[in-house]
């Protein structure tokens, strides 16, 4: 089973695809009821995207995602491949390329000695100090942080500190985040999905203000 997604004028028959009767609520609910079983319904919690199953004396917290394969079909029948799921409560469908995300992750980090997940662990720790002082950044999430400096050319990293890339980093974020039209080619980790044209949960502007407090915070 999987969710496609066709180039326009095509539909699932086109690519040799049938409809499956086996829906993703009904895979769900089946992987509902074996953690259940496995672990006691009272140690389990449904949220909209993720099971999460508590800790005991030999057992740490867990988070389980059901999903279905994601092909991002092409006109010649080649695909791309990635996750979707469909949110228990919000009806939200949800797509990621988790195995493209790691390999651009992995290529920038190479290419900048380092410095962009080192730079990334430092707005994400900055994040967490700020929001238990009182600020409210309850749409930035770790995920989007990462995207962020994703869209940080390599040459703003490898300056004489490690402060140097940081405060680099905030700087291009911040003027290149003041207009739709500056960012609006930015895409997340992946190469695959706009940061800033598909409805979310984060707005350009208020990631802006988390960028300036965050550079305001720090210099």
């Amino acid at each position: 089973m999987f969710f496609a997604n066709y180039p326009d004028g095509k539909k699932h028959t086109d690519f040799g695809n049938s409809e499956a009767s086996y829906t993703f609520t009904q895979y769900r609910r089946d992987i509902d009821q074996a953690i259940s079983s496995l672990y006691g319904l009272e140690n389990v919690e449904y949220g909209d995207k993720s099971i999460k199953v508590s800790s005991n004396s030999y057992r740490v917290d867990a988070d389980a995602v059901p999903c279905f394969e994601h092909r991002r079909y092409s006109s010649d029948g080649t695909y791309i491949t990635g996750k979707e799921f469909i949110g228990r409560y919000s009806g939200d469908r949800v797509n990621n390329f988790p195995e493209q995300h790691y390999t651009n992750g992995v290529n920038k980090n190479n290419i900048t000695s380092k410095r962009y997940k080192k730079v990334v662990r430092i707005l994400k720790r900055l994040k967490y100090k700020m929001v238990d002082e009182g600020y409210n950044f309850d749409n930035i999430s770790s995920f989007l942080i990462e995207s962020l400096v994703w869209n940080v050319p390599n040459s703003n990293f490898n300056n004489s500190t490690l402060t140097d890339d940081v405060r680099n980093s905030l700087t291009y974020l911040i003027d290149d985040t003041s207009t739709q039209q500056k960012c609006s080619e930015w895409g997340e980790v992946s190469e695959l999905l706009y940061l800033f044209r598909a409805f979310r949960k984060f707005s350009r502007e208020e990631v802006n203000e988390f960028l300036k407090d965050s550079y305001n915070y720090l210099f």
